[in-house]
């Protein structure tokens, strides 16, 4: 697109641009891209870690319910084993009241 001037002649100074500086322009578009190609990799490299440390978390999570579950399980044979203790001793203590002494 040229501009008129007040002579009613174009102006296209305007559209003159070096061919160096068409090749620092490419140059730092060239640039541009790699750092955002290098920024996308890293990028991505960061997101596989937190993905990665998720997992572990996640898998250390279900380790610990797991084990909560497994204790819990632990804690209901122990305490059963404490109540039939408890009814031997009452037992024993009732057979021993009711025992003549000779």
């Amino acid at each position: 697109m040229n501009v008129p001037q007040e002579n009613g002649e174009e102006d296209i100074t305007y559209l003159r641009v070096s061919r160096e500086d068409l090749d620092a322009q490419a140059a730092m578009l060239v640039a541009a891209e790699q750092d955002l190609a290098r920024e996308r990799e890293r990028a991505n490299r960061e997101q596989a870690r937190r993905e990665a440390a998720l997992a572990d978390l996640q898998r250390g999570l279900e380790e610990v319910a797991r084990q909560r579950d497994l204790l819990g399980q632990k804690e209901e044979m122990w305490k059963a084993e404490i109540r039939k203790m408890e009814n031997e001793v009452r037992t024993a203590a009732t057979q021993v009241k009711d025992t003549p002494v000779c």
